[in-house]
């Protein structure tokens, strides 16, 4: 008897993104590993100029119906029809949060929320999925929350520190308390995470750390006895 293939699903708004390329290298190096990922993505880049391979990761991506499109209100119908309660209960903490303290207004956590039932719609449509990934802790997490409770999915994602950790979100309280597993980038995150959601979910936030594969020739570039220099380039975003 041959072992399952373990299938993901990686859910994404903006799939693939000039300005996320973790994202995409991490589903590039999942796949050379031998795990079978399925992209669901939200929408199309803008601009995909200079993205690698750009076209061939777009036709492996599975785009969720345009807002308001018939698949997207008939998914919000399936969905009251199906899981009446939990859609409702789901609905009731997005609409209870304070904006200022989910770090977005109303109007994007409903749009996020309707959003995550047309992706549990489409993922009901794979039996062969086994969990549910999103590597967000933004807007995107609302999402793949709603889709994983509607389509009975376990949820992991990747916790990058983000602005609702800090401002202690009810929302990612919510998220974590239910996620199977959280992939923390740092010690820090772990324990702000911990914190957040309370005890009973330290052994399901692992540190996973960002890194990038350097050529051999730039890890020995470095004469012995000295220290490398490492540039790091980020995007300032205001807190």
């Amino acid at each position: 008897m041959t072992a399952r293939k373990i299938r993901v699903a990686y859910l994404c708004h903006e799939y693939p993104k000039l300005t996320e390329t973790f994202v995409y290298r991490e589903i590039d190096r999942l796949r050379k590993l031998g795990l079978d990922v399925a992209v669901y993505a939200m929408k199309q880049p803008a601009t995909i100029v200079e993205i690698d391979g750009a076209e061939d990761k777009i036709r492996a991506t599975r785009y969720l119906a345009p807002d308001f499109s018939f698949k997207f209100i008939f998914a919000q119908i399936y969905a009251l029809l199906t899981s009446f309660c939990k859609y409702f209960r789901l609905l009731w903490h997005i609409l209870k949060v304070n904006s200022h303290v989910s770090a977005m207004p109303f109007r994007v956590r409903l749009g996020f929320f309707l959003r995550g039932a047309l992706a549990a719609y489409e993922l009901r449509r794979d039996p062969q999925i086994t969990i549910l990934h999103t590597p967000y802790t933004g807007d995107e997490i609302i999402a793949a929350h709603v889709a994983s409770v509607l389509s009975g999915l376990p949820l992991s994602f990747t916790l990058h520190a983000p602005l609702p950790l800090y401002r202690r979100s009810p929302l990612l309280k919510l998220q974590a308390r239910h996620a199977a597993l959280i992939a923390a980038i740092s010690e820090d995150a772990r324990r702000r995470i911990v914190e957040l959601a309370g005890k009973g979910i330290e052994n399901r936030v692992k540190i996973v750390r960002c890194g990038v594969d350097l050529p051999e020739k730039t890890v020995n570039y470095t004469p012995p006895g000295t220290l490398p220099r490492i540039i790091s380039v980020g995007s300032p975003s205001p807190c």
